[in-house]
């Protein structure tokens, strides 16, 4: 197990752990060219842009409600649809 220095977690994968690391050193390998915000994955960053452009791209082929993050998506089907993804 390799242990984080900042705080209680512990990881079974030393890279897993060097990633972790980055989070409390506040190192992001993507930034918002908007507002300089960090973020650790392209995904979350591409989230973060529809703020600043209003637009979201993930839609219910259901309902037709749109969504920033796929995982609200994904959530709305579960809960209004009774679908699971």
């Amino acid at each position: 197990m390799f242990s984080c220095p900042f705080c209680a977690r512990s990881f079974t994968a030393k890279t897993t752990l060097k990633h972790h690391i980055k989070l409390h050193q506040g190192i992001y390998r993507y930034n918002c060219p908007d507002c300089g915000k960090g973020f650790m994955s392209k995904s979350m960053l591409t989230g973060h842009l529809s703020w600043h452009t209003g637009v979201k791209q993930f839609k219910c082929q259901l309902c037709a409600k749109d969504f920033r993050y796929n995982q609200q998506l994904k959530h709305h089907y579960r809960k209004e649809h009774k679908f699971l993804i």
